[in-house]
């Protein structure tokens, strides 16, 4: 039977405050972060496809919060109940379908997160999906609420040695299209860092946006 969480579907942005979501184009083959295209909580559900993965993530459950009038977005959100559920594997990987699929269909285009060498400051890629362990990552169990609704705050973690993690590149200033000043990544760079590298604490946190359908 399938899992309802299979089709669970993720965007990743970075933590506190830094806009961007992060994006695997096929055409060029890299990670990289751009601006979020559609919002779950607006009307617009006309999602990029390259901006979303496949990802095990179980968000930590809490109460509501009492609301006195119309809720807000400080409020917590819930996740659907399958979301928390813990009967998943301990091992995930980070994967995205081909958005323009050749004859081989979408899943034989996946790519999946790879790290090039568990060890500091080596490089991540997208690789073609296959039993290599350095694609295994450890189930997400996140840690805490993230800013946006539905979303939640956790790391990246590698099973074959949960001790490294996938981080990102310092926070630097994006103007948008329309000249405004934002908090971006400051380079698409993508690497392999120590989990509590408690210095550049939000470099290996993200948070997880679930994409409702």
């Amino acid at each position: 039977m399938l899992n309802p969480k299979d089709r669970e579907v993720w965007r990743i942005h970075p933590t506190w405050n830094v806009e961007g979501c992060l994006k695997f184009s096929f055409e060029t083959k890299t990670l990289l972060w751009e601006m979020c295209k559609g919002h779950s909580w607006s009307s617009n559900l006309n999602y990029d496809s390259s901006q979303l993965f496949f990802l095990y993530v179980i968000p930590q459950r809490r109460q509501a919060d009492a609301v006195i009038g119309e809720p807000s977005y400080q409020t917590s959100h819930w996740f659907p109940e399958s979301t928390y559920s813990t009967n998943v594997p301990n091992v995930t990987r980070l994967m995205t379908l081909n958005t323009k699929p050749s004859e081989k269909g979408y899943i034989k285009g996946a790519k999946c997160l790879t790290a090039m060498a568990l060890k500091s400051d080596a490089a991540i890629e997208m690789r073609d999906c296959s039993e290599d362990p350095l694609q295994s990552l450890v189930t997400v169990r996140t840690l805490m609420d993230g800013s946006h609704p539905h979303t939640t705050i956790g790391q990246l973690a590698f099973a074959a040695n949960p001790k490294y993690c996938v981080a990102r590149d310092d926070n630097g200033r994006h103007k948008d299209d329309s000249g405004n000043n934002l908090m971006f990544p400051s380079s698409n760079r993508i690497f392999v860092s120590h989990c509590n590298w408690a210095a550049q604490l939000q470099q290996n946190s993200f948070e997880f946006e679930l994409i409702l359908s």
